[in-house]
């Protein structure tokens, strides 16, 4: 049985979204916006007809990433075509430089990979400001109905306004194994510390205050050998499992 899906007019009209990228994460802005460009929103979707709508991001030089380290972990490549031609560019200086890409390489990789992926990212439409020469499309009387009867899409900020990012999760403390090299000469119950050194293969270890927060007895200390053992119970040493 043949079904007519698209008799309607409006059911197949495009609408045209506005999306201020400013408290928007790259990832998550593009994922909703590949889902807009394919019509996927729309309850009259059909994988074999493309009625995805237009979109308009502005401000895409305040968009975020997950995390400041990304800015220089992430790269850009392409090839020139000639030998030699590889170029990378991190993603702090292709901010710096042309901002507009970031959005559209995002997008553009969450398409669908086939002739109508072109097509789809001329309906998308990326400013680095908020100013942009689409207000008549936005501004039309049919595109604010269409809007106002399906309720448009609901875009889900990454921060709202207003809310700063969470401050990072401090490092979780981790035990630290440090071998102690103590030369003793035992006497019955005592024994005289000769020296006494702290050898590690890891150089973090020093910088992260190892060396002042280890138990350490100073040489020629002599100590009574009931003295220390009630003093290991009452102690916990780094790395020590003993509760």
């Amino acid at each position: 049985m043949s079904i007519t899906r698209f008799a309607n007019t409006l059911a197949s009209r495009r609408v045209w979204h506005l999306v201020d990228a400013k408290h928007h994460i790259n990832g998550r802005l593009a994922a909703q916006i590949s889902t807009v460009l394919q019509g996927k929103h729309k309850p009259s979707h059909h994988p074999g007809y493309d009625n995805g709508d237009y979109v308009v991001v502005i401000n895409a030089d305040k968009v975020k990433l997950s995390s400041k380290k990304k800015w220089q972990q992430k790269l850009y490549r392409w090839h020139t075509g000639y030998p030699g031609g590889l170029r990378e560019v991190p993603a702090e200086r292709m901010m710096r430089t042309n901002p507009t890409s970031i959005v559209k390489h995002a997008v553009s990789g969450m398409l669908p990979k086939t002739r109508t992926r072109t097509e789809r990212m001329h309906r998308l439409k990326v400013y680095s400001g908020e100013d942009h020469p689409h207000v008549a499309q936005l501004e039309d009387p049919i595109n604010k109905l269409m809007l106002e009867n399906s309720g448009g899409f609901p875009w889900v900020e990454s921060r709202p306004e207003g809310m700063e990012f969470p401050e990072r999760r401090k490092e979780r403390k981790r035990h630290i194994r440090a071998r102690y090299d103590v030369e003793v000469q035992q006497d019955d119950q005592e024994f005289k510390i000769v020296a006494n050194r702290l050898e590690s293969s890891i150089p973090q270890r020093k910088r992260r205050g190892v060396i002042e927060t280890a138990p350490r007895w100073d040489a020629g200390k002599t100590l009574n050998l009931d003295e220390l053992v009630a003093e290991q119970k009452a102690k916990k040493f780094p790395g020590s499992r003993r509760k």
